[in-house]
Order: structure tokens, then sequence, then C-alpha cells
């Protein structure tokens, strides 16, 4: 195959404003490219493996100043794809900002132009009394990657409804996708869950009103079926909890409910950013709600010992337990240090992981930790181990001495035992992991991490390329800039 049509996309100044002076090796993270490339072939260091072919996209905040004003929180900044393709040992790059209105509006007002996670856009009076009554919900879908094999359709995701459909193989912004349904909610996860047997996906809607609810759907990924959501089951809660992911046994949704508390009033009269109007309750403790995937009842509720998660790694069932695998913090002051202010000078609390067993018939629920090692933006080999009993976990890591996320992480659930991967001035993102088709099926293990380390140093980026079993280097292409840190990634196979 021949790349063609190679061209570097320079954004005019001003767009951008310089974060102020450095403050760790690792700002660079949180600072823009300036620039979309297109289709640049990128030089290799080691090797890349030839069986390796198809398009691994990530997505993440890319764009965090502006000329009037800046985000405020990792969470905020102006969605960017990035695009790494992979055929007969070559790697080609392509990088382009999501089209949303937020990025349109931003780029144009010179400012933060819709309400974030955790910031929120510089209004006059009359600005805000028009979006009292009719908030809008921010398109800036920086979060993760959905692709639907049978249409070849990619989906950027966020925590809000706007679901923004790209191209697959130049990145274009598409628009806004419209359900064919009218299901109610303002608030998603950005981590659907597919089940092959059913070939759908499982996802929440949170609807916060005066009478809010949990209501949790299946999206068929049928050629023809279109892009309507199918209700399964609608919970009422008094004040919802903030969810960010969710994991899927092969008969459960498995739902759970950390004590960060969202006052439906306060989030409608505060004009607080959307975050601040979640309060942390741990006398509440931490409920746990599974849900029949084939019937879509409620099939138990459980409670236990206050706990805040961004990330399930795997859930399963075996004999009469429910093991729920998550990446835990002691309380929900992750979300505070994720702001930029305290990111760039603090070193963020520390992630555990953690296993929840959940006794069916005698409704107890205990915690137990499984590695000394904690991991976050954790990975699995999805395909053969998503929703049942499972050995290996990916993940990166912070080493004693760092202040930010500077290792990779391979840990057998089961022992407790890592390996890890970790080079001086490196600052390595999710671990996506891709199986070898020549290899034994069966294994787990036998493929690939990779992952995009920012080089802090050579102010540059590479596409790492791991070993599974080992976590030894195979091989890295340098790109000739850096990305921002970003969040999540999908490999998407040729002919997938």
């Amino acid at each position: 195959m021949v790349v063609m049509n190679c061209k570097i996309t320079e954004r005019p100044e001003p767009y951008y404003c310089e974060m102020e002076a450095a403050i760790a090796e690792y700002e660079l993270g949180f600072q823009s490219p300036h620039r979309e490339l297109e289709r640049i072939t990128l030089p290799v260091h080691g090797n890349i493996p030839h069986w390796l072919s198809g398009d691994l996209i990530r997505n993440g905040p890319a764009i965090f100043s502006l000329v009037n004003g800046s985000y405020k929180h990792w969470f905020d900044g102006l969605a960017m794809l990035n695009k790494f393709f992979f055929y007969g040992g070559i790697v080609t790059y392509s990088g382009k900002f999501l089209a949303s209105n937020a990025y349109i509006e931003a780029l144009s007002s010179e400012r933060v132009s819709s309400g974030e996670f955790a910031t929120n856009p510089q209004r006059s009076f009359w600005e805000r009394l028009s979006t009292f009554f009719k908030p809008e919900l921010t398109d800036n879908a920086n979060v993760n990657i959905m692709h639907i094999a049978e249409t070849n359709r990619c989906f950027a995701m966020t925590e809000t409804v706007s679901t923004m459909e790209f191209r697959r193989d130049d990145l274009a912004t598409v628009g806004k996708v419209q359900f064919d349904d009218k299901m109610p909610g303002q608030i998603t996860s950005a981590h659907p869950h597919f089940d092959p047997r059913s070939n759908s996906f499982y996802n929440i809607l949170t609807n916060i009103s005066r009478v809010s609810s949990y209501n949790w759907y299946r999206l068929d990924a049928s050629a023809g079926s279109g892009m309507k959501r199918r209700p399964l089951i609608s919970i009422p809660v008094k004040e919802p909890g903030y969810l960010h992911s969710f994991g899927m046994t092969s008969r459960y949704i498995v739902h759970v409910e950390c004590p960060l508390l969202i006052n439906p009033l306060e989030l409608l009269l505060s004009g607080k950013p959307f975050i601040e109007n979640a309060h942390w309750k741990p006398e509440r403790g931490s409920r746990i709600l599974l849900v029949d995937k084939e019937t879509g009842s409620l099939a138990g509720t459980f409670e236990t010992e206050a706990f805040f998660c961004f990330h399930h790694v795997n859930a399963f069932e075996t004999n009469d337990e429910v093991c729920i695998d998550l990446s835990c913090y002691d309380d929900a002051s992750i979300v505070d240090a994720l702001y930029l202010k305290n990111l760039l000078h603090n070193r963020p609390p520390e992630m555990q992981l953690k296993r929840i067993r959940i006794n069916l018939q005698s409704k107890k629920v205990t915690m137990e930790k499984l590695s000394q090692n904690g991991i976050e933006l954790c990975r699995i080999n999805y395909q053969i181990d998503n929703g049942k009993d499972y050995r290996i976990a990916y993940g990166v890591g912070l080493s004693p001495e760092s202040q930010f996320l500077d290792r990779l992480l391979r840990i057998d659930v089961g022992k407790g035992d890592s390996l890890i991967w970790q080079q001086e001035h490196c600052y390595p993102g999710e671990p996506v992991f891709i199986a070898n088709p020549n290899g034994d099926s069966t294994k787990e293990d036998n493929g690939v991490l990779l992952s995009l380390v920012l080089d802090a140093q050579a102010k540059k980026s590479f596409l790492l390329v791991l070993d599974a079993q080992t976590m030894t280097e195979i091989g890295r292409a340098w790109l000739p800039i850096w990305i921002p840190f970003g969040f999540h990634g999908q490999f998407i196979e040729w002919g997938g």
C-alpha cells in the first residue's frame, strides 16, 4: 500500500496562548501542538509486527488555553483525534481536532464557549439568563472512541449525550449523532460495553431532573438497525451518583454508585460547572446495582464501604459470586487533583486495584486488594476476557518518586505479580491490547500493547509497541511533535 498526499496543516496564530512558566517536565502534555498532521509516515526504531494491520484511533483533550481564557481541568480541553495506521511494519500518523460546536465557537471567540466538566464560559448577565432555562450541554467529545463494525461508523464520546461522528479514513467530523428515540437523560458513560452474543452496545443515560433516574439501554449494532436505543430499565434516584464507567458480566450490567452525588436543584441554580455540583457523602457508602441484561430487571442492590472509581477493569460471575475489579480511590479527592493547577504541582492520590465480591446467596459484599501496584486507564484482552474470569490486566501507574503517570504495568490479578515498563523522562498513556492473529487465540496475553508516550526531554511523542507477555519493547514510532495527554482509544482492524 502506498501512502499518498502527505501534508502538514499549520493553524494560524493567534489561537492559543501559552500556559504559565514550566512547573514540571510533563507540563508539555497539557499544551497544544498548534497544528494538525495528515498521513505522516513515522520513522521506526526496532520493529513493528507485520501482522499488525489497522487503525489505532485515540481521543483526548488537546487545547487547554485560549487567548481570552483557559480550561481548568484535564477533562475540559478541546478534543483531538489521533490515528496511527499500521500496515506491513509501516506506521503513519494523522491528527485532527474534533470540529465540535464547542471547538468552532472557542476558536472564533478566542474564549471558552461551552460549559465543560469543571470549566464554565465567562458570560454576560443576559447570556447566563438565556441559557438558564435551556442549558446547553457541551459537544466537546474528548474521552473515548466507539466503532460499529458492521457499518464502519466511528464516534467520539464524552460524558454528555452529544456523541460526535467522524470519518475513519481522514478523521473529518461528520456531526452530532441524532438517536432515533426519545430516551431522557443528559449524562452518559463514555465507556459503553459490547456484547457479541446480542450484537449490542450497552450504556446508561442519567436523567437529572425533579425526578431523576438511571436509564439503561442497549443499542443494536446490526447494519440497518439505525441508531435506536432500546430501554432496559429506568431506576429512580433522588441524587444521582457521578458514574464514569461500569462493568458487565455475561448476565449482568454492574452499576457501581460511589457516593459522589449530584443535587439536581443545585445543578440547575448554582451556575457552577457540572462537577462542582457533586458532593462527597461517605456516610452513604457505595451501592452496587445489578441489572439483568436479558429481562431488564433489577436483580439486586448491595451496599459496601465508601470509595471512588473512574474505571472498571472487568467483571465476571463464578459459582454464586459476582466479582468486580476496579481502579479504586479512598475518596473523590482525585477529581480535584486533576485540576491543572493541582496536577502540575502535586502528586495525585494513590489508586488501588481492588476486587469486590458479591455473594448472591448470602448478599455479603467484601473487598480485597489484588496487587501492591495500582493502575489506571485499565485495559484487558477485551475480546476473550470481558465479562469472564481472567488473569491479566494492563494499565498506567505512578512510580514512588513521580508526580504523574510514568510507567506501564501488567498485573496478574490472581497472583498480584507485576511486570513494569518505564523509561526516564517518559510518560505513557493507556495501553491498548491487540491480539496476535497468528498465535494461540486462547492465551489472553498473546499479542502486543500500544501506548502513546510523551518523551518530555526530547519534546516529542512516540508510539510504543510492547510484548504483552514480557513487557519488553519491540519497537517505537517517533512523531515530529508531542501529543497532549489523552484518555482512551480503540484499535480497529482492517476489515473490522
